[in-house]
């Protein structure tokens, strides 16, 4: 389990680092399509709407299993990431952003829940905060990968590099997690886990701290 662990916080950094390289780059990808700047920032106005969302998106590991959702979550990204690599456009580059942002939030909670089935509580915070390394890691890693690319060969170069990364990270989420989720009995009815979540203080409490971080973060 440990290695997993480090697979998937290296897993992470990929999504991560496409999630992240916006910033840093915002204007150089503005002048590569062709916007202004303040254009280029309702872009990212609409990828947060588009992120707004995840709660409907997190229930589908409940539903489908989590290697499912896993899958399900890198092949949007995939699809994103591909789709400005063989036509870079302001357009094209809108719907990867938010295809990404989309693969991600389905990714994430999938894999959360895969190793908090597998990963006694006392241990499991632990555990998960290995895989949060990965959103340092993009840009300690990740970010001067992208700008070297950037510089290089243009705006667009971080994608083909992305759509070929997440091809290999399919590939292994593929081979490494067992087909038949043992750990887990498939919930279809998500209105409990809303209910359940809404009904506590601690949740909460929770979600609202998580809240203010990702603002603050923005």
């Amino acid at each position: 389990m440990r290695i997993q662990l480090i697979i998937f916080m290296l897993l992470r950094t990929i999504l991560n680092s496409a999630h992240r390289m916006v910033y840093p780059f915002l204007s150089v990808f503005a002048r590569g399509v062709g916007v202004e700047l303040q254009t280029f920032s309702l872009l990212m106005t609409a990828r947060s709407l588009v992120g707004a969302l995840s709660p409907f998106f997190a229930p589908i590991a409940d539903r489908r299993g989590r290697k499912f959702g896993m899958l399900m979550g890198i092949s949007i990204f995939i699809f994103g990431m591909f789709i400005v690599a063989i036509y870079p456009s302001f357009w094209t580059l809108a719907i990867a952003l938010m295809l990404a942002m989309v693969g991600k939030f389905i990714f994430d909670p999938s894999m959360q829940a895969y190793f908090g089935d597998r990963i006694p509580y006392h241990k499991r915070g632990t555990a998960l905060a290995v895989t949060e390394v990965a959103w340092s890691f993009a840009f300690i890693f990740g970010i001067p990968l992208v700008g070297f690319l950037i510089d290089r060969f243009g705006w667009s170069a971080p994608f083909p590099l992305f759509t070929l990364l997440g091809l290999l990270a399919f590939f292994i989420v593929w081979r490494i997690v067992p087909k038949e989720d043992t750990h887990h009995e498939p919930v279809m009815n998500s209105r409990e886990g809303f209910r359940a979540v809404f009904s506590s203080k601690t949740a909460i409490i929770g979600i609202s701290i998580a809240l203010f971080a990702s603002a603050a973060n923005e």
